[in-house]
């Protein structure tokens, strides 16, 4: 078994979905077998598809006259479509079962479609009030109850409320009239380059070309007389 499809229906109507599925969505291939949360596709598999599977017989006319004679044991491919409701949003999957039928493809993304054009996504747009006549919670209640029973639990919800109403008018306003964002951060270069000075010495490719620097003097004739001084010693021993 293996998930092909995972989609979020954006509705809560679950029943509608899946009467949609059961009644009104045409697959285009398979038997079509109704259960109680969608659909089964049953697809047989061909005798061309059980040729090119790897059956090795040398005569194409007898394997096919073999396979319609019922010699062979024909598995069937299934695809079984479901749907659920969590948090009052429906969700459909497609799972395989044995090996893919011909058309799966097609099936796959003519579902998606007409998913899409049946159910599609819809945001309404929240109510104009006038605050100076009613409280938001008047405002609002005729066309959200639930949310204005929870925040009138809470112990700034009226206030609560009025902002959360602000911003969802702000998101629409600024997606119907795009703008630039203001700027927040500014960079200083001058505290930049204090903050990190330029390296004293080269670095990558200008280090390739540039010579190494000399040793300094002192330090070459220092290093020549720890080499001879084990010379001297010896010489003076014998």
């Amino acid at each position: 078994m293996q998930e092909i499809l995972y989609l979020e229906v954006p509705t809560p109507d679950t029943a509608a979905v899946c009467n949609w599925l059961q009644q009104e969505f045409d697959p285009g291939i398979g038997e079509k077998i109704i259960t109680p949360d969608g659909f089964r596709l049953l697809s047989p598999v061909t005798g061309t598809e059980v040729i090119k599977s790897g059956t090795q017989i040398a005569n194409t006319q007898s394997a096919l006259g073999n396979i319609n004679s019922g010699k062979y044991n024909l598995k069937s491919t299934e695809l079984s479509t479901f749907v659920w409701s969590v948090q009052r949003t429906t969700y459909l999957k497609v799972f395989r079962l044995e090996d893919a039928p011909a058309g799966e493809r097609k099936f796959l993304e003519s579902l998606h479609l007409a998913l899409r054009n049946k159910f599609p996504d819809r945001y309404p747009e929240p109510p104009v009030i006038d605050l100076s006549k009613q409280s938001i919670f008047d405002a609002l209640a005729p066309y959200y109850p639930l949310t204005v029973k929870y925040f009138q639990k809470m112990p700034k919800g009226e206030y609560d409320l009025k902002r959360v109403y602000w911003w969802e008018q702000r998101w629409r306003e600024g997606t119907r009239n795009p703008q630039q964002p203001k700027q927040v951060i500014f960079l200083k270069e001058e505290g930049r380059r204090k903050k990190n000075p330029p390296l004293p010495f080269p670095r990558g490719e200008e280090a390739r070309r540039t010579p190494p620097l000399p040793p300094p003097k002192g330090r070459r004739k220092k290093t020549l007389f720890w080499c001879l001084n084990p010379i001297l010693i010896l010489l003076f021993m014998t």
